[in-house]
């Protein structure tokens, strides 16, 4: 199977950020654990990385991306949020 990224599958900046107020939510009332939270923001980091958008958003989904890995002991997806 390929896993190149098909066009149509990335979702645009403001669906992003709907997610992210959506995941976020989630997180902080822990109504879903780390392991759905980690799949749910790697997800948003690639679609942010393949339309290149580099902005105060991405910054913020990449900073709570980190800190929700600290607070999980998540070293290794913690240095993932810190490479980019």
């Amino acid at each position: 199977q390929n896993n190149e990224a098909i066009c149509s599958e990335i979702r645009p900046k403001h669906v992003l950020q709907q997610a992210f107020a959506e995941i976020k939510r989630m997180v902080e009332t822990e109504e879903k654990d780390y392991s759905w939270s980690v799949k749910q923001l790697k997800s948003m980091r690639q679609d942010l990385m393949l339309q290149s958008i580099d902005d105060a958003f991405a910054v913020e989904v990449y900073e709570f991306h980190a800190r929700c890995a600290l607070l999980n002991d998540d070293i290794g997806e913690f240095n993932q949020c810190m490479t980019r």
